[in-house]
Protein backbone atom coordinates (compact mmCIF):
# COMPACT_ATOMS: atom_id res chain seq x y z
CA UNK A 1 0.00 0.00 0.00
CA UNK A 2 1.49 3.74 -0.77
CA UNK A 3 1.35 6.90 1.08
CA UNK A 4 1.90 10.42 0.71
CA UNK A 5 4.98 12.01 0.39
CA UNK A 6 5.19 15.35 2.18
CA UNK A 7 7.78 17.79 1.46
CA UNK A 8 7.33 21.01 3.48
CA UNK A 9 9.23 24.00 2.56
CA UNK A 10 8.25 25.54 6.39
CA UNK A 11 7.20 23.28 9.25
CA UNK A 12 7.62 23.24 13.29
CA UNK A 13 11.42 21.91 14.32
CA UNK A 14 13.37 22.18 17.75
CA UNK A 15 14.14 25.34 17.10
CA UNK A 16 10.96 27.31 16.09
CA UNK A 17 7.97 24.98 17.09
CA UNK A 18 5.81 27.94 15.27
CA UNK A 19 7.13 28.33 11.59
CA UNK A 20 5.24 25.90 9.57
CA UNK A 21 2.25 24.93 12.36
CA UNK A 22 -0.39 25.48 9.96
CA UNK A 23 1.53 22.76 7.40
CA UNK A 24 2.06 20.78 10.03
CA UNK A 25 -1.87 20.96 11.15
CA UNK A 26 -2.71 20.08 7.42
CA UNK A 27 -0.75 16.90 7.75
CA UNK A 28 -2.47 15.90 10.82
CA UNK A 29 -5.69 16.52 8.71
CA UNK A 30 -4.84 14.14 6.15
CA UNK A 31 -3.11 11.25 8.19
CA UNK A 32 -6.97 10.72 9.64
CA UNK A 33 -7.13 9.25 6.30
CA UNK A 34 -4.20 8.87 4.73
CA UNK A 35 -0.72 7.24 5.28
CA UNK A 36 1.78 10.22 5.45
CA UNK A 37 5.25 10.69 5.40
CA UNK A 38 6.83 13.85 6.23
CA UNK A 39 10.22 15.03 4.86
CA UNK A 40 11.48 17.93 6.47
CA UNK A 41 14.96 19.37 5.76
CA UNK A 42 16.31 22.23 7.90
CA UNK A 43 19.81 24.01 8.23
CA UNK A 44 20.81 24.03 11.97
CA UNK A 45 23.59 26.08 13.43
CA UNK A 46 24.12 23.61 16.46
CA UNK A 47 25.32 20.49 14.54
CA UNK A 48 28.54 20.03 13.69
CA UNK A 49 29.72 20.41 10.05
CA UNK A 50 29.99 16.62 9.24
CA UNK A 51 27.15 15.52 11.40
CA UNK A 52 23.53 15.54 10.08
CA UNK A 53 20.85 14.75 12.84
CA UNK A 54 17.89 12.77 11.54
CA UNK A 55 15.19 12.59 14.21
CA UNK A 56 12.17 10.14 13.12
CA UNK A 57 8.77 10.04 14.82
CA UNK A 58 6.19 7.74 14.27
CA UNK A 59 2.00 8.19 15.50
CA UNK A 60 -0.88 6.70 13.39
CA UNK A 61 -0.93 6.99 10.36
CA UNK A 62 1.75 9.76 10.31
CA UNK A 63 5.99 9.31 10.20
CA UNK A 64 7.87 12.72 10.62
CA UNK A 65 11.41 12.74 9.54
CA UNK A 66 12.84 16.40 10.20
CA UNK A 67 16.57 16.13 9.23
CA UNK A 68 18.86 18.86 10.99
CA UNK A 69 22.56 19.75 8.87
CA UNK A 70 25.23 22.11 9.21
CA UNK A 71 25.94 25.11 7.68
CA UNK A 72 28.92 25.39 5.55
CA UNK A 73 31.52 28.81 6.11
CA UNK A 74 31.34 30.92 3.29
CA UNK A 75 30.26 29.85 0.33
CA UNK A 76 26.68 28.74 2.17
CA UNK A 77 24.84 30.81 0.40
CA UNK A 78 25.40 29.71 -3.16
CA UNK A 79 25.77 25.99 -2.62
CA UNK A 80 22.53 26.28 -0.32
CA UNK A 81 20.08 24.60 -2.72
CA UNK A 82 22.64 21.91 -4.33
CA UNK A 83 23.20 20.93 -0.58
CA UNK A 84 19.88 20.78 0.49
CA UNK A 85 18.77 18.69 -2.67
CA UNK A 86 21.95 16.36 -1.96
CA UNK A 87 21.14 15.71 0.92
CA UNK A 88 17.06 15.48 0.06
CA UNK A 89 17.79 13.16 -2.43
CA UNK A 90 19.61 10.70 0.00
CA UNK A 91 16.75 10.85 2.56
CA UNK A 92 14.15 10.01 -0.30
CA UNK A 93 16.33 6.94 -0.79
CA UNK A 94 16.40 6.17 2.50
CA UNK A 95 12.13 6.56 2.76
CA UNK A 96 12.25 4.39 -0.17
CA UNK A 97 14.03 2.05 1.17
CA UNK A 98 11.84 1.52 4.47
CA UNK A 99 8.34 2.37 3.31
CA UNK A 100 8.74 1.59 -0.80
CA UNK A 101 7.79 4.11 -3.23
CA UNK A 102 5.26 6.65 -2.44
CA UNK A 103 1.55 7.26 -4.38
CA UNK A 104 1.80 10.81 -4.80
CA UNK A 105 4.50 13.28 -3.39
CA UNK A 106 2.64 16.72 -1.95
CA UNK A 107 4.49 19.83 -1.75
CA UNK A 108 3.84 22.39 1.20
CA UNK A 109 5.56 26.03 0.56
CA UNK A 110 7.76 25.63 -2.21
CA UNK A 111 10.56 27.12 -1.30
CA UNK A 112 13.21 24.86 -1.69
CA UNK A 113 10.73 22.06 -1.00
CA UNK A 114 9.54 22.46 -4.54
CA UNK A 115 13.22 21.86 -5.98
CA UNK A 116 13.71 18.38 -4.14
CA UNK A 117 9.94 17.48 -5.45
CA UNK A 118 11.10 18.51 -9.65
CA UNK A 119 14.10 16.34 -9.09
CA UNK A 120 12.25 13.55 -7.63
CA UNK A 121 9.81 13.92 -10.26
CA UNK A 122 12.84 13.73 -13.03
CA UNK A 123 14.21 10.98 -11.26
CA UNK A 124 11.07 8.60 -10.23
CA UNK A 125 8.46 9.78 -12.33
CA UNK A 126 6.64 10.98 -9.03
CA UNK A 127 3.70 13.30 -9.65
CA UNK A 128 2.92 16.16 -6.71
CA UNK A 129 0.83 18.26 -5.71
CA UNK A 130 1.43 21.69 -4.44
CA UNK A 131 0.00 23.63 -1.14
CA UNK A 132 1.18 27.11 -0.91
CA UNK A 133 0.77 29.35 2.55
CA UNK A 134 3.66 32.19 1.38
CA UNK A 135 2.29 35.88 1.05
CA UNK A 136 5.24 36.37 -1.87
CA UNK A 137 3.11 36.42 -4.66
CA UNK A 138 1.11 39.91 -4.00
CA UNK A 139 3.45 42.85 -4.98
CA UNK A 140 2.43 44.71 -1.61
CA UNK A 141 5.03 42.12 0.16
CA UNK A 142 8.49 43.85 -0.10
CA UNK A 143 10.08 41.38 -0.07
CA UNK A 144 8.06 38.99 -2.48
CA UNK A 145 8.79 37.23 -5.78
CA UNK A 146 9.06 39.87 -7.40
CA UNK A 147 12.56 40.83 -5.66
CA UNK A 148 13.83 37.77 -6.30
CA UNK A 149 16.30 36.72 -8.77
CA UNK A 150 15.52 34.94 -12.56
CA UNK A 151 16.56 31.79 -10.92
CA UNK A 152 14.50 31.40 -8.39
CA UNK A 153 11.31 32.92 -10.53
CA UNK A 154 12.36 30.70 -13.05
CA UNK A 155 12.27 27.43 -10.40
CA UNK A 156 8.77 28.42 -9.25
CA UNK A 157 7.36 28.34 -12.55
CA UNK A 158 8.81 25.35 -13.06
CA UNK A 159 7.13 23.95 -10.07
CA UNK A 160 3.47 25.58 -11.19
CA UNK A 161 4.08 24.22 -15.01
CA UNK A 162 4.79 20.39 -13.58
CA UNK A 163 2.30 20.18 -10.73
CA UNK A 164 -0.56 17.65 -11.02
CA UNK A 165 -2.96 20.18 -9.27
CA UNK A 166 -2.33 23.63 -7.06
CA UNK A 167 -4.15 23.68 -3.78
CA UNK A 168 -4.35 27.52 -2.79
CA UNK A 169 -5.72 28.14 1.13
CA UNK A 170 -7.53 30.95 -0.30
CA UNK A 171 -9.12 31.78 -3.53
CA UNK A 172 -7.06 34.93 -3.74
CA UNK A 173 -3.90 33.39 -3.66
CA UNK A 174 -5.52 31.28 -6.31
CA UNK A 175 -6.45 34.15 -8.30
CA UNK A 176 -2.76 35.72 -7.79
CA UNK A 177 -0.73 32.69 -9.06
CA UNK A 178 -3.31 32.05 -11.83
CA UNK A 179 -1.84 35.51 -13.10
CA UNK A 180 1.61 34.97 -13.12
CA UNK A 181 1.10 31.11 -14.47
CA UNK A 182 -1.95 30.51 -16.56
CA UNK A 183 -3.37 27.36 -17.02
CA UNK A 184 -2.44 26.22 -13.65
CA UNK A 185 -4.97 23.83 -12.21
CA UNK A 186 -6.17 24.70 -8.92
CA UNK A 187 -8.61 23.83 -6.02
CA UNK A 188 -8.77 25.58 -3.12
CA UNK A 189 -8.64 23.61 0.23
CA UNK A 190 -8.52 26.11 3.48
CA UNK A 191 -6.34 25.98 6.44
CA UNK A 192 -7.33 23.67 9.37
CA UNK A 193 -7.94 24.50 12.51
CA UNK A 194 -7.43 22.32 15.96
CA UNK A 195 -11.37 22.56 17.40
CA UNK A 196 -9.96 20.20 20.45
CA UNK A 197 -8.45 23.40 21.62
CA UNK A 198 -10.56 26.57 19.79
CA UNK A 199 -14.26 25.98 20.67
CA UNK A 200 -16.68 28.12 22.22
CA UNK A 201 -16.09 28.11 26.47
CA UNK A 202 -18.24 25.67 28.33
CA UNK A 203 -19.80 28.26 30.56
CA UNK A 204 -20.69 31.99 29.93
CA UNK A 205 -18.04 34.34 31.38
CA UNK A 206 -18.18 35.79 34.40
CA UNK A 207 -18.57 39.95 34.32
CA UNK A 208 -15.27 41.14 33.34
CA UNK A 209 -13.36 44.15 31.56
CA UNK A 210 -14.29 44.48 27.90
CA UNK A 211 -10.93 43.12 26.11
CA UNK A 212 -10.11 42.74 22.81
CA UNK A 213 -6.92 40.34 21.45
CA UNK A 214 -4.36 40.65 18.56
CA UNK A 215 -2.84 37.37 17.60
CA UNK A 216 0.35 37.51 15.29
CA UNK A 217 3.98 38.01 14.65
CA UNK A 218 3.86 41.83 14.67
CA UNK A 219 5.88 42.78 11.82
CA UNK A 220 6.04 45.06 9.09
CA UNK A 221 3.18 42.82 7.20
CA UNK A 222 0.73 42.65 10.59
CA UNK A 223 1.42 46.58 10.43
CA UNK A 224 1.91 46.51 14.37
CA UNK A 225 2.98 50.67 14.31
CA UNK A 226 -0.84 51.30 12.71
CA UNK A 227 -2.31 49.59 15.47
CA UNK A 228 -0.33 50.93 18.34
CA UNK A 229 -1.82 54.41 16.92
CA UNK A 230 -5.25 53.01 17.16
CA UNK A 231 -4.49 51.71 20.72
CA UNK A 232 -4.22 54.92 21.41
CA UNK A 233 -6.91 56.55 20.55
CA UNK A 234 -8.87 53.89 21.72
CA UNK A 235 -8.17 53.90 25.12
CA UNK A 236 -7.86 57.66 26.04
CA UNK A 237 -11.75 57.35 25.08
CA UNK A 238 -12.73 53.81 26.34
CA UNK A 239 -11.27 53.40 29.66
CA UNK A 240 -12.91 50.05 29.82
CA UNK A 241 -11.33 47.94 27.76
CA UNK A 242 -8.57 45.81 28.00
CA UNK A 243 -5.88 45.08 24.90
CA UNK A 244 -3.69 41.56 24.73
CA UNK A 245 -0.65 41.58 22.41
CA UNK A 246 0.33 38.05 21.80
CA UNK A 247 3.30 37.61 19.45
CA UNK A 248 6.84 38.31 19.76
CA UNK A 249 7.20 41.86 20.39
CA UNK A 250 10.49 43.98 19.64
CA UNK A 251 11.98 46.56 22.15
CA UNK A 252 10.69 49.57 20.20
CA UNK A 253 6.91 48.10 20.51
CA UNK A 254 7.29 48.04 24.67
CA UNK A 255 9.33 51.42 24.45
CA UNK A 256 6.26 52.94 22.22
CA UNK A 257 3.84 51.66 24.95
CA UNK A 258 5.45 52.74 27.73
CA UNK A 259 5.73 56.19 26.04
CA UNK A 260 2.36 56.33 26.03
CA UNK A 261 1.83 55.37 29.51
CA UNK A 262 -0.41 52.46 28.26
CA UNK A 263 2.03 49.21 29.42
CA UNK A 264 0.82 46.79 32.25
CA UNK A 265 -2.12 49.10 32.10
CA UNK A 266 -4.67 49.24 29.63
CA UNK A 267 -2.34 46.87 27.24
CA UNK A 268 -0.20 43.96 28.11
CA UNK A 269 2.08 42.46 26.08
CA UNK A 270 2.56 38.30 26.70
CA UNK A 271 5.28 37.82 24.19
CA UNK A 272 4.42 34.29 22.50
CA UNK A 273 2.20 31.99 23.89
CA UNK A 274 1.59 27.97 23.37
CA UNK A 275 -1.67 27.29 21.53
CA UNK A 276 -3.42 25.90 24.92
CA UNK A 277 -2.97 29.43 26.18
CA UNK A 278 -4.11 31.10 23.51
CA UNK A 279 -7.44 28.98 23.08
CA UNK A 280 -7.84 30.36 26.69
CA UNK A 281 -7.10 33.86 26.23
CA UNK A 282 -9.73 33.75 23.36
CA UNK A 283 -12.41 32.07 25.45
CA UNK A 284 -12.56 35.51 27.63
CA UNK A 285 -12.61 37.48 25.24
CA UNK A 286 -14.87 39.84 23.10
CA UNK A 287 -13.20 40.02 19.57
CA UNK A 288 -9.80 39.91 17.97
CA UNK A 289 -8.90 42.18 15.57
CA UNK A 290 -6.20 42.39 12.89
CA UNK A 291 -5.08 45.13 11.02
CA UNK A 292 -2.61 43.80 8.49
CA UNK A 293 -0.93 45.31 5.19
CA UNK A 294 -1.43 42.00 3.01
CA UNK A 295 -2.39 38.21 3.93
CA UNK A 296 -3.15 34.83 2.65
CA UNK A 297 -5.46 33.52 5.40
CA UNK A 298 -4.57 33.72 9.00
CA UNK A 299 -4.92 31.12 11.16
CA UNK A 300 -5.57 32.38 14.00
CA UNK A 301 -9.04 33.74 12.43
CA UNK A 302 -10.31 30.51 12.09
CA UNK A 303 -8.92 29.66 15.50
CA UNK A 304 -10.89 32.63 16.39
CA UNK A 305 -14.01 32.30 15.02
CA UNK A 306 -14.44 28.35 15.95
CA UNK A 307 -13.95 29.51 19.95
CA UNK A 308 -17.18 31.98 18.90
CA UNK A 309 -15.25 34.97 18.58
CA UNK A 310 -16.00 37.70 15.73
CA UNK A 311 -13.15 38.89 13.96
CA UNK A 312 -11.73 42.30 12.96
CA UNK A 313 -9.52 42.41 10.27
CA UNK A 314 -8.18 43.92 6.60
CA UNK A 315 -10.00 43.33 3.48
CA UNK A 316 -6.76 41.62 2.30
CA UNK A 317 -5.91 38.27 0.31
CA UNK A 318 -8.21 35.71 1.32
CA UNK A 319 -9.68 37.31 4.78
CA UNK A 320 -13.02 38.81 2.99
CA UNK A 321 -13.89 34.77 2.20
CA UNK A 322 -14.50 33.45 5.89
CA UNK A 323 -14.74 37.57 7.87
CA UNK A 324 -18.33 38.47 6.34
CA UNK A 325 -21.18 40.45 8.49
CA UNK A 326 -22.63 37.86 10.16
CA UNK A 327 -18.74 36.99 12.14
CA UNK A 328 -17.31 40.33 11.89
CA UNK A 329 -16.18 43.61 10.40
CA UNK A 330 -13.77 44.00 7.79
CA UNK A 331 -11.91 47.54 7.41
CA UNK A 332 -9.87 48.61 4.28
CA UNK A 333 -5.63 48.52 5.26
CA UNK A 334 -3.91 51.33 6.77
CA UNK A 335 -7.20 53.24 7.60
CA UNK A 336 -6.59 53.63 11.10
CA UNK A 337 -10.27 56.07 11.81
CA UNK A 338 -11.88 52.58 10.61
CA UNK A 339 -10.18 50.25 12.81
CA UNK A 340 -11.06 52.34 15.40
CA UNK A 341 -14.56 52.82 14.81
CA UNK A 342 -15.45 48.91 14.08
CA UNK A 343 -13.28 48.30 17.85
CA UNK A 344 -15.47 51.21 19.43
CA UNK A 345 -18.03 49.20 17.80
CA UNK A 346 -17.76 45.98 18.40
CA UNK A 347 -17.38 46.98 22.50
CA UNK A 348 -20.64 48.85 22.27
CA UNK A 349 -22.38 45.91 20.80
CA UNK A 350 -23.20 47.68 17.63
CA UNK A 351 -23.93 44.42 15.56
CA UNK A 352 -24.53 41.88 17.73
CA UNK A 353 -22.97 38.86 16.76
CA UNK A 354 -24.39 35.26 16.61
CA UNK A 355 -21.24 33.68 18.50
CA UNK A 356 -22.83 30.14 18.61
CA UNK A 357 -23.59 30.16 15.15
CA UNK A 358 -20.08 31.11 14.44
CA UNK A 359 -18.48 28.51 16.37
CA UNK A 360 -20.56 26.05 14.51
CA UNK A 361 -19.96 27.48 10.99
CA UNK A 362 -16.27 27.54 11.67
CA UNK A 363 -15.79 24.21 12.95
CA UNK A 364 -17.79 23.29 9.62
CA UNK A 365 -15.83 24.21 7.23
CA UNK A 366 -12.11 24.65 9.18
CA UNK A 367 -12.10 21.41 11.43
CA UNK A 368 -9.54 18.46 11.13
CA UNK A 369 -11.83 15.85 9.93
CA UNK A 370 -13.39 18.47 7.44
CA UNK A 371 -9.93 19.51 5.67
CA UNK A 372 -8.21 15.77 6.35
CA UNK A 373 -11.68 14.58 4.13
CA UNK A 374 -11.24 17.18 1.04
CA UNK A 375 -7.86 16.28 0.55
CA UNK A 376 -8.51 12.64 0.71
CA UNK A 377 -10.88 13.18 -1.57
CA UNK A 378 -8.68 15.10 -3.68
CA UNK A 379 -6.10 12.18 -3.88
CA UNK A 380 -8.90 9.90 -4.60
CA UNK A 381 -9.79 11.76 -7.62
CA UNK A 382 -5.66 11.72 -8.32
CA UNK A 383 -5.81 7.49 -8.30
CA UNK A 384 -3.84 7.84 -5.61
CA UNK A 385 -5.91 7.66 -2.26
CA UNK A 386 -5.36 4.58 0.17
CA UNK A 387 -8.89 5.22 1.68
CA UNK A 388 -11.07 2.45 1.36
CA UNK A 389 -14.05 3.14 -1.49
Amino acid sequence: MGYILHIPGWYPNRHDPFTGDFVQRHVHSIAMYERSVVLFLIKDPTVTKTFVDVRKAADGNLIEYIVYYPARGPLERGLSLLRYLSLGMKMVRRIIAEHGEPSLMHVHVIWKAGALALRCRRKFGWKYLVTEHWTGYTPDNPEGLHTKGPWIKRLYKNVYRHTTLFLPVSQDLAAQVQSLYPGTPCKVVYNVADTTLFHPPAATPVSRPKKLLHVSTMNYQKNIGGILHVLERLCAVRPDVQIMLVGPYTPEIKQTLIRKNLLDKQVLLTGELPYTEVATQMATSDGLFLFSRFENLPCVILEAHCCGLPVIATRVGGVPEVVNDSNGILVTPGDEDGLLLAMTALLDNERPFDRTHIAKEAEQRFSYSVIGRQLSEIYRNAGVSNRPA
